[in-house]
Parts: C-alpha cells; structure tokens; sequence
C-alpha cells in the first residue's frame, strides 16, 4: 500500500494482493469531504471493535476489509503500525476509512491543519 496526499485528495493505493484479498479498490478521498481525523496508536485494536467485515482477516495481526453493515467503513490496518481514523461527509463513496501507516503522526498533522472549522 502507498499513501499520497495532494492538495485536493489523499490517494490509498492498494498492492494487488490487498485488492484481491480484501475484496475492494484503492481509495481516493476529495479533502474536501474530510470532515475529521483522529491519530490512533493501535488501529487493530478499533477496527475489532467495529462491525462484521468482507475481506482479509487475521485478527491481531491484518485487517484489509470493508464494513458489512451499517456505514460503509473501509479497514486498512495493521499490527504494531499507528493509524489514522479519517471520517467523510461524502454523498458517495465510504463514511470512515481507518488506515494504517508510518506516516500516520504526520499525516494527522497535515489533513487537521486543512480541516474546515466546524
């Protein structure tokens, strides 16, 4: 997985094995629609919270799946890796979109200071 952000989208790029086992797409998300984001240090431990999921799970260790019920939440998370948890006032597309990456606390940094008041 790749993540890149521009001034108008944050780019998930899944790996080819990530699209097939987790049964979705790479994600592309307006900024615009970025309606929150929260760091997490342990985004496995959220995502085993949520709600029935489709794609892969290996809980404790991988998660690259997408919400079976409720909102359309989207899970790319893995152990020992910080998190971002990134919420989406989008007509289209996911509600919430947890991602894990090294880049995480900074990352968290750059898509807050773009955040429109609320």
């Amino acid at each position: 997985m790749k993540i890149e952000l521009t001034p108008q989208t944050l780019e998930i790029r899944l790996s080819g094995w990530e699209r097939a086992l987790g049964l979705m797409g790479s994600i592309s998300l307006p900024r615009s629609a970025i309606s929150d984001v929260r760091l997490l240090e342990n985004g496995i431990a959220a995502v085993e919270l949520w709600a029935p999921k489709a794609g892969l799970r290996v809980p404790g260790l991988i998660y690259v799946a997408r919400s079976l019920s409720g909102p359309d939440r989207r899970y790319i998370v893995r152990r020992h890796e910080p998190a971002l948890e990134i919420d989406l006032d989008a007509e289209r597309g996911p509600k919430q979109v947890l991602v894990s990456t090294p880049e995480a606390p900074q990352l968290a940094r750059e898509l807050s200071a773009g955040l429109r008041p609320a």
